[in-house]
């Protein structure tokens, strides 16, 4: 496993054949590498809101605040993947050579 903080590096790297990478479906990629979107819902992250108790926010920020609070994330979440889940990955494969050895993203 390579990790750099620049993603130039690792899309360069799969590029050449060197692996694959894992990045966000809107990440700019390079014109060599294909993106095949993973089923289901292998990665998760936590996100979490962090306020100072106690202590007086802008209007904006208030308001920020209580919608947050208010909102049902999961079901936002589970909305969201259903409707952005891909029929099928072997649609958004690309063949870069004679091989049909392609890279991906």
């Amino acid at each position: 496993m390579h990790r750099s903080d620049q993603e130039g590096h690792l899309q360069q790297m799969a590029s050449a054949g060197f692996g694959a990478i894992l990045a966000p479906e809107h990440a700019p990629k390079l014109p060599s590498l294909a993106a095949i979107p993973i089923e289901g819902d292998p990665v998760r992250r936590e996100v979490q809101l962090l306020a100072v108790a106690g202590r007086q926010y802008s209007p904006a920020l208030d308001a920020f605040i209580k919608v947050a609070r208010v909102r049902d994330w999961t079901s936002a979440l589970d909305k969201l993947c259903r409707s952005s889940a891909p029929a099928s990955n072997k649609d958004n494969v690309r063949k870069d050579d004679a091989q049909g050895a392609g890279s991906l993203i």
